[in-house]
């Protein structure tokens, strides 16, 4: 299969080369039929050599030696069957050049798909090859954890087993953050926007280059629309309009101008998002439409204006004056202007009707109204009064088929026009399968001991920005574009992210404070001898909405979920409790656990939690009982815990150092992650990766696929009480 480069230099030289050898031969087609005012049909197609070689002079040689002048040759010097055979001979032309195109552009999108898959293949290459630590992984249980379980309390009881079609839905749309249809359309193009500008100002050169290369394809562009028409008016008739030859000059431009919009397509490097074959086509193909109506509907002015006839030449009249006040002055120059402004190019590209490469580049929304005026003025300047009076030539004057065919390409152009404009996103087209695939694109953030909170890029491994507290950081929670910290100092502090700038703080008394956070409100607790509560408030107001009592102990646990909250009991740290955060009234108690609750996780059917009696257990919610114990051996403080469809992880930050990976079908250890030197803090996933915070002042990112240690982020100089890591648009 030829490559889109060699396609595209293919199409280029048949096209062109067919052009050249159709203005060559012009002088011996029938293009140079003498004038037959008084000839028969038969004497229309005798040509000049059989004129000579009979020993006459033509008509043109006996003015000539008259003094008398050239006529000019028309179309109406063709006889039918000349027109038949030219018809069907430029015709076959035009379809060749129109299947190499296609051709061409099919070449081009399997060259973008095939680099697209090449780098992602390589990109995940990279990932399962980069390991940056020393870690060792236990499959199948690891040592000295199954006899253990099998002899710990309620390792005969079956659990809740594999999760429900329910879990799996929430847990997925946990993932995607439950977005509802226009809260995903709006961040995909808040993604889009930004990651545009970054690409803009990472390629500054190569787009001035650009800009040269369409502001020279346009100038060319109007030239020929306005100018072959005129230099050729003479040939023009009412009844069949210009010669092929003619039109194949503005062929050969055409084919030129979409062989460079497809090598842009293929090689630009802000073109990033890719989209599928029907799309691609739709984008494609008709776009020719447009690019042709300028030319089309200079020629009819020019063939209009050729008749005699009083009402052609007042529609003539009319067409020009739409021609250079919608056309040549609106689009050409007013809009230009306009369109120069748009630092992306959009718009330009646009104008000079590349609408493939024009819907893979994202807009600026200022540039949004540019885009939406130029398809207005080519509809109501151009397309709809030259639609009109064309077809008022149609009924009135003559059926010239060139004029049917500009009538037609006036209506589809206009109605494209109206629907680009209708229907244009400021995302590229193809952001959106690119949103999904993001994972590569998130952003870290931790929370330290050492008074500062750091945001961290994933991909690069590298610490972007740092948030100077002054005072210990406790935990953080993130919603909105906004993150959420808590401190010693009786502050809930919440900050900008892009900027790190601290935009209002909630005060709540007590230290060791802790923070979760929804979609419009907050909760937290703090340690407060006095009078400890748990807070809910509103993101929205600032204002605490209520209070719940809590327990004095040195660290709570909570945990948010819908309209409930789980949270260590008030009468007993040991307990869980339940609250309706309508109503504010406790709910109900789970008791088992014969240590302090360290940490708490829930679905919409069961609850697991955390203990300092070194074990985790599962709870139905729809009953209230233990349903399972895991049983994390030698009695551990067990803090953080986290769930990802049928799997529990878990670590201990008393004695050890690793993380348990179990199964909830089968209530077995699977594996462990071991790495860090001290113990872990926090754990949290984001798809197939899993980051943990430890107290050995770092964090490491592991592969859930293969269990190894990807990375360790290294910067903090205290150990590392929470982290929360999210994609970077959110």
């Amino acid at each position: 299969m030829l490559s889109s480069r060699q396609a595209m230099r293919l199409c280029l030289c048949v096209v062109l080369t067919l052009v050249l050898q159709f203005q060559a031969s012009s002088d011996q087609s029938s293009r140079a039929l003498p004038p037959g005012e008084v000839h028969h049909q038969q004497a229309r197609d005798v040509r000049l050599n059989t004129t000579q070689s009979s020993g006459k002079l033509t008509r043109n040689k006996l003015r000539a030696e008259a003094g008398q002048p050239e006529p000019n040759v028309s179309t109406n010097d063709l006889s039918r069957s000349s027109v038949k055979h030219r018809l069907w001979v430029f015709g076959s032309f035009i379809g060749a050049s129109s299947l190499m195109l296609l051709v061409t552009a099919l070449c081009v999108f399997a060259k973008r798909r095939a680099e697209t898959a090449a780098k992602e293949a390589e990109l995940l290459s990279n990932n399962n090859n980069n390991s940056n630590c020393n870690s060792k992984v236990e499959q199948g249980g690891g040592v000295g954890y199954e006899p253990l379980l099998e002899g710990g309390e309620g390792a005969e009881d079956a659990g809740l087993g594999e999760f429900s079609a329910e879990e799996l839905a929430e847990a997925l749309a946990e993932e995607s953050k439950a977005l509802s249809p226009e809260e995903r359309q709006a961040q995909i193009s808040k993604w889009a926007l930004i990651n545009a500008e970054r690409v803009r100002e990472k390629n500054e050169t190569y787009l001035c280059r650009r800009k040269a290369i369409l502001l020279f394809l346009l100038m060319i562009y109007v030239a020929a629309s306005v100018g072959l028409p005129i230099l050729h008016r003479s040939e023009a008739t009412c009844d069949r309009g210009f010669f092929w030859e003619t039109h194949m000059q503005f062929l050969a431009l055409f084919v030129i101008t979409k062989v460079v919009e497809l090598w842009l397509y293929a090689e630009d490097p802000t073109v990033q998002w890719e989209m599928g074959v029907g799309m691609f086509m739709l984008k494609f193909l008709p776009s020719f439409l447009g690019y042709l109506d300028g030319y089309t509907d200079a020629n009819a002015v020019v063939i209009a204006g050729s008749c005699p006839d009083a009402i052609a030449q007042q529609l003539a009249l009319y067409m020009g004056i739409c021609y250079l006040v919608g056309v040549i002055f609106w689009q050409w120059i007013v809009m230009l202007y306009f369109a120069l402004q748009d630092p992306s190019q959009a718009c330009l590209v646009k104008l000079l009707h590349m609408d493939l490469l024009a819907s893979c580049i994202t807009l600026p929304p200022d540039q949004k109204w540019t885009w939406d005026m130029l398809a207005v003025s080519r509809t109501v300047g151009e397309d709809m009064p030259q639609a009109l009076l064309q077809t008022l030539y149609l009924l009135y004057v003559k059926q010239n088929p060139f004029m049917l065919g500009s009538v037609v390409m006036a209506v589809g152009s206009s109605l494209k026009a109206l629907h680009d404009a209708r229907a244009r996103a400021l995302e590229a087209a193809g952001a959106a399968a690119e949103f999904e695939n993001r994972v590569r694109d998130t952003t870290l953030y931790s929370a330290s001991q050492d008074g500062t909170i750091r945001c961290w890029d994933v991909r690069s491994g590298e610490c972007t920005k740092t948030i100077k507290v002054g005072n210990p950081a406790n935990s953080i929670a993130a919603s909105n574009g906004m993150l959420y910290s808590s401190h010693d100092d009786g502050y809930i502090r919440e900050w900008f992210v892009e900027t790190g700038e601290m935009t209002r703080r909630f005060a709540h008394n007590g230290g060791n404070a802790i923070v979760r956070s929804t979609a419009d409100k907050a909760y937290s607790w703090a340690r407060d001898n006095d009078n400890p509560v748990y807070k809910e408030w509103s993101l929205i107001t600032g204002e605490c909405l209520q209070d719940i009592a809590a327990p004095v102990m040195r660290k709570a646990a909570m945990f948010v979920k819908g309209t409930r909250l789980y949270a260590t009991a008030t009468d007993a740290t040991k307990n869980v409790a339940e609250w309706s955060l309508e109503s504010g009234e406790f709910v109900r108690t789970f008791q088992g656990h014969t240590g302090p609750i360290n940490a708490l996780f829930a679905t919409s059917k069961r609850l697991l939690s955390g203990s300092q009696d070194g074990t985790c257990r599962e709870w139905s919610l729809e009953t209230g009982q233990c349903t399972r114990v895991f049983d994390d051996h030698c009695s551990k403080y067990v803090s953080p815990i986290c769930v990802v469809r049928d799997l529990l992880y878990n670590a201990s930050n008393g004695l050890g150092t690793d993380i348990n990976e179990w199964s909830l079908v089968t209530g077995k250890i699977l594996r462990t992650f071991a790495g860090h030197t001290d113990s872990v803090m926090s754990i949290t996933t984001l798809k197939d990766n899993l980051y943990s915070s430890s107290l050995d002042r770092t964090i490491k990112e592991w592969s859930l696929k293969t269990g190894e240690c990807l990375q360790t982020l290294s910067g903090h100089t205290n150990y590392i009480q929470c982290i929360i890591v999210q994609f970077r648009d959110e």
